[in-house]
């Protein structure tokens, strides 16, 4: 490499690191950056090299004041979003997040990374990397359409339950009440599950054919993994009110990610687990619940249950008689 071109790549580190819209460097200032890093220039040399730079694409603008470098791959404000989003994410830890948050200051003067990665929103972070792993090799199963098989334990609360290995189709990561989540359909059930990540460990793709996701839910052409969130945000939304499942064995991962059991299932004598939760009652909760089938029985509330009765008994009348020929 030419000591020419040496420089311009150095007097580009120094408009990218020490220059924004509130701090600007004359050409003087511009060769003592340079003599710093142990490269000589001339007044007249740094000239030649900003219209280089600038006939390159860089976009260098001059001021009374001097010159800096206005346009950059990311505002502050974008930076200091995705630094946010960084330190909310529960599946990174501690230590991999810090350093994602500072190489993100790589698109910003120091001066601007030094406000746009200011200390702010604090998080519980995951204690290794297994989350990320597994996050990994979901979204590769994801983009494959690939069926995959995993581990999956219900969780510190849930009474020390051992862990289940499970077969799912994946369709999406989603945040639901802060948590990151898995959408999928798992083997032997029908219907959307939704599995916090926390959960999921030894994900391996699977060479069983992978189950469209229109067989499962709403969606027949692409999976809008927005309006799932959103539609998991209606199913927390407003005031919680106890309630009170049967559930058989299998069904209880998808009734367990769904739901915080206010203490842990105990088995009944009938080999089904009592489930004491909290939940917001309506339509949505109801469709959910009718999903699991005869999986899942409600106890309580009474007016819940009463619900879901009158909903399978109009779902019942409509099977009751043959359908009339269509003309």
């Amino acid at each position: 490499m030419t000591y020419t071109n040496l420089r311009l790549l150095y007097l580009l580190d120094i408009f990218r690191q020490e220059t924004d819209e509130a701090h600007r460097l004359t050409v003087p200032q511009l060769v003592d950056a340079l003599a710093e890093r142990d490269i000589a220039a001339e007044r007249k040399s740094i000239y030649r090299d900003i219209q280089a730079l600038i006939k390159y694409g860089v976009d260098i603008h001059k001021s009374a004041a001097g010159y800096y470098l206005k346009g950059r791959a990311f505002l502050p404000g974008e930076v200091r979003i995705l630094a946010e989003a960084l330190r909310a994410a529960p599946f990174l830890t501690r230590r991999r997040t810090e350093d994602l948050t500072n190489r993100l200051g790589l698109f910003l003067s120091r001066h601007q990374a030094q406000s746009a990665l200011a200390p702010g929103l604090g998080a519980p972070k995951a204690p290794n990397d297994e989350a990320l792993r597994s996050l990994e090799a979901l979204q590769a199963a994801i983009a494959g359409c690939c069926q995959i098989t995993f581990s999956y334990r219900e969780g510190e609360s849930q009474g020390g339950f051992p862990a289940n290995r499970l077969r799912a189709s994946p369709y999406a990561i989603i945040m639901a009440e802060g948590r990151c989540c898995l959408v999928c359909t798992l083997e032997g059930r029908e219907g959307l599950s939704l599995l916090p990540l926390s959960h999921i460990t030894a994900v391996r793709r699977d060479a069983t054919p992978w189950r469209h996701f229109a067989r499962a839910g709403p969606y027949a052409v692409a999976f809008d993994a927005w309006d799932y969130a959103a539609r998991q945000a209606r199913l927390c939304a407003g005031e919680h009110a106890p309630l009170l499942l049967a559930c058989r064995e299998e069904a209880l991962p998808a009734a367990l990610a769904r739901l915080e059991p206010c203490q842990p299932p105990h088995r009944q004598a009938d080999g089904r687990f009592l489930l004491a939760a909290e939940a917001s009652l309506g339509p949505d909760l109801t469709a959910w619940l009718l999903s699991f089938g005869d999986d899942l029985e409600v106890l309580e509330p009474h007016g819940l249950r009463q619900a879901m009765r009158q909903s399978l008994q109009a779902a019942l009348a409509m099977y009751e008689n043959e359908p009339e020929p269509q003309e």
